[in-house]
C-alpha cells in the first residue's frame, strides 16, 4: 500500500491553465521536518531547468507548498509528481500530496464596490529585446519591491492572500514571501492582498512588464489619507522607479493599462496606453495630481506655479499639483482643471503619435 496518496487529477488540473505544478503536502509532521525533508527530496529529483521562476518549497497552514516550474507536458507534469511521492515514500514518511485550493480573497469580486486609490510605478530595468513593452528588472530590486510591499500590505486582523499561477492562497503574514517564490515568474501576474472585509483592502499587484500597484481601500473612502500615504510611498521607492503616480482607481486588477486607461476622462494626446510604458523613463501618461518623475524626465521651464516640486531619492523629482481636491475629491478630476495641468506639462506627455512610431506603425 501507497504511504503518500497523490489527487493527480485536480493537481493537474491547476497545472493546465499555467505551466507551474504545485501541490501541498498534508502530513502529521511538524512543519519545519517536513518542509526540510521536501526539500531533500526535491535535490534529488531530476526536474526541468532552472528559468527566472524557482518554484520550490514554502511553509503553507495546509501542508508545506512544493512547486516546480517549467513542467511542459502533461506526462512531464504527472511524472513529476509521481518522483515527489516516491521521494518522500523513500523517507519513510505517509501524508497526501493535494492541490492547492483557489481561495477567495473578496478583492474582485463582482458587485463589490472597488473604487479605493492606487499608486502605480514602473520599475528600473532593461527592455525586453523580444517585446518592446516587457521591462527585465533585477532580481535584486524586485527582491527588495518585494520586501516594502510586505509592509506596506498590512492590515490590523487582515486576511493575507498570495496570487500566484492564477491561484489565490490564503496564508500567515509570515508566509508570504516564500509562497509568492515558489509561484512567482516574470511573465506572469501575481500579488498580495490583505483584506479585512469589503471596505478595508490593501493590494499590490505585480505585472510581467515591470509595473507594480499599490491600492487601497478604506472604510471612510477619504481621499486626503490614501493620497498623501501614497505620495509619501512613491517618495520612498524614488531610487527604484523611472516613474510612478497617484489616482484613484478601481482595485482588483493589476494590468497597466487598466490602471492608466479605465474610468479616467478621455485623452487627446494618448489613446491607449498599452504600449506607452517604452517612453515612461523620459515622458509620462496625464497630468495626474501626483507623480514621481525620474532623472530622464525634463520638467518645462519655468514650471506653471500649479505644480510643486520636491527632489526625493538622489534624482527624482515628486511633483504635486497644489490644488488635490480638484484632482481627487470626486470619481473623475475637475475637467478645467486637468485641461490645465496638461497644458502646462506640454511635451512631457507621451502621444498616440510617438506610440505608432516606436511599434512601426506609422
Amino acid at each position: 500500500m501507497e504511504s503518500v496518496q497523490v489527487y493527480t487529477k485536480a493537481i493537474l488540473k491547476s497545472w493546465v491553465d499555467v505551466p507551474i505544478l504545485r501541490t501541498y503536502f498534508e502530513s502529521d509532521l511538524p512543519e519545519p521536518e517536513v518542509v526540510a525533508l521536501l526539500e531533500r527530496v526535491l535535490a534529488t529529483m531530476d526536474l526541468p531547468a532552472a528559468g527566472a521562476g524557482q518554484g520550490g518549497v514554502a511553509p503553507y497552514p495546509l501542508g508545506p507548498i512544493v512547486a516546480i516550474h517549467r513542467a511542459d507536458s502533461t506526462a512531464r507534469a504527472g511524472s513529476l509528481l509521481e518522483a515527489l511521492a516516491a521521494g518522500i515514500e523513500a523517507q519513510g514518511v505517509t501524508g497526501a500530496l493535494r492541490a492547492l485550493p483557489r481561495e477567495h480573497r473578496i478583492v474582485g469580486r463582482p458587485g463589490l464596490d472597488m473604487s479605493g486609490f492606487a499608486a502605480g510605478v514602473r520599475l528600473i530595468g532593461e527592455t525586453d529585446p523580444e517585446a518592446i513593452n516587457r521591462l527585465i528588472v533585477p532580481v535584486e530590486l524586485m527582491d527588495a519591491l518585494i520586501d516594502v510591499a510586505l509592509e506596506w500590505c498590512q492590515l490590523p486582523s487582515g486576511t493575507h492572500y498570495v496570487s500566484t499561477a492564477w491561484s489565490h492562497v490564503k496564508c500567515t503574514a509570515g508566509q508570504r514571501k516564500a509562497v509568492h517564490k515558489t509561484g512567482w515568474d516574470p511573465y506572469t501576474s501575481s500579488s498580495f492582498a490583505c483584506v479585512n472585509g469589503p471596505d478595508e483592502i490593501r493590494i499590490v499587484a505585480f505585472e510581467a512588464w515591470g509595473t507594480v500597484q499599490f491600492g487601497r481601500l478604506d472604510p471612510d473612502r477619504r481621499w486626503e489619507p490614501a493620497v498623501a500615504d501614497l505620495a509619501d510611498l512613491l517618495a520612498s521607492l524614488a531610487d527604484q522607479i523611472e516613474y510612478g503616480c497617484v489616482r484613484r482607481a478601481r482595485l482588483g486588477n493589476g494590468s497597466w493599462q487598466v490602471f492608466q486607461d479605465y474610468d479616467w476622462p478621455a485623452r487627446p494626446h494618448l489613446s491607449d496606453s498599452q504600449f506607452a510604458t517604452f517612453f515612461l523613463p523620459r515622458q509620462v501618461p496625464d497630468a495626474y495630481g501626483v507623480q514621481v518623475l525620474g532623472p530622464g524626465h525634463q520638467l518645462p521651464d519655468p514650471l506653471a506655479p500649479i505644480w510643486t516640486a520636491q527632489q526625493v531619492g538622489s534624482a527624482s523629482t515628486l511633483l504635486q499639483h497644489r490644488d488635490l481636491p480638484s484632482l481627487f475629491e470626486d470619481r473623475l478630476p475637475e475637467p478645467d482643471t486637468l485641461d490645465e495641468a496638461r497644458r502646462s506639462l506640454g511635451p512631457l506627455l507621451i502621444t498616440t503619435e510617438q506610440v505608432f512610431v516606436a511599434r512601426g506603425l506609422k
